[in-house]
């Protein structure tokens, strides 16, 4: 027996423990490296992941969309990729909505590799429905900058569909798809009165691995889209000793305030009873 936070916890508890803890770093090893998304400007609303700014399905003419960004013109989206990029495509457009079909903005599109334009689309209306981006990148590349540029701001839905970087090694990077840990994680918190478990997939994770002498270091990264309020994971597991150690931190990295933090249990495994 032992005693964890002021809990006496029995064998099986342990047993429980551990496998989820196995189950985590298995897991994380399947995860490729996922691109930093940031929106840098955006003219209302905030950037939507998989739903338009609207928080609707994403849609291009007479075409749905499940993965993608959702933005509202002028905008600019900051894509930075775990290590040296190859390739870009996408399906950009303005999005068919109710409202914009009332509307007749013009919009220009652009793909900018490290602060230079490789491509840009004609004037695009939501007549036009989807427009294909396939782009090359230059050698070096670690970042792109995607820009939407309106002629008139009202009603500039715009989107960026089935986004997909190919890194160097020809691996597709996950960009707009945020990967999940599913249930694994045990930690649970509540965030602008909504549930982490709800939050967490929405969010996405990037997963790295450490090696620091006698011990791994898996450090988990979650970061809400919308205003960069970030939560860390951090598991080091121990080689000669049943011992793992678990810390929990949260970031505001954002330049608002963040929502209020609340009912943060740092280990939340459900034993039973």
């Amino acid at each position: 027996m032992d005693n964890l936070g002021g809990w006496t916890v029995r064998p099986e508890e342990f047993a429980t423990r551990n496998e989820r803890w196995s189950k985590l770093g298995a897991r994380s090893k399947d995860i490729p490296p996922m691109a930093h998304v940031e929106c840098r400007r955006q003219g209302w609303e905030v950037l939507h992941f998989n739903r338009s700014v609207l928080d609707r399905p994403l849609t291009l003419g007479e075409q749905s969309y499940e993965r993608g960004f959702g933005a509202h013109a002028d905008s600019e989206i900051v894509i930075a990729g775990p290590g040296p990029l190859a390739s870009f495509r996408a399906v950009v457009g303005v999005d068919r909505n109710p409202d914009t079909v009332t509307g007749g903005c013009r919009v220009r599109f652009a793909v900018a590799a490290n602060g230079r334009k490789v491509w840009e689309s004609p004037a695009l209306t939501w007549r036009d429905g989807g427009h294909p981006v396939e782009v090359a990148l230059p050698a070096g590349c670690t970042e792109i900058t995607l820009t939407a540029e309106a002629d008139v701001i009202r009603l500039a839905h715009v989107n960026w569909c089935d986004p997909v970087l190919t890194a160097q090694n020809g691996a597709e990077v996950p960009c707009g798809v945020r990967e999940a840990a599913d249930d694994l994680l045990p930690v649970s918190f509540r965030y602008g009165g909504v549930s982490s478990e709800v939050l967490l997939p929405q969010w996405g994770f990037a997963i790295a691995t450490e090696r620091h002498g006698r011990f791994s270091r898996r450090v988990i990264t979650s970061r809400n889209p919308a205003d960069g309020f970030t939560v860390e994971f951090t598991l080091d597991e121990y080689d000669a000793l049943p011992v793992s150690l678990w810390r929990v931190a949260f970031f505001n990295g954002g330049r608002a305030r963040s929502q209020r933090l609340s009912e943060v249990r740092t280990i939340d495994l459900g034993c039973p009873k």
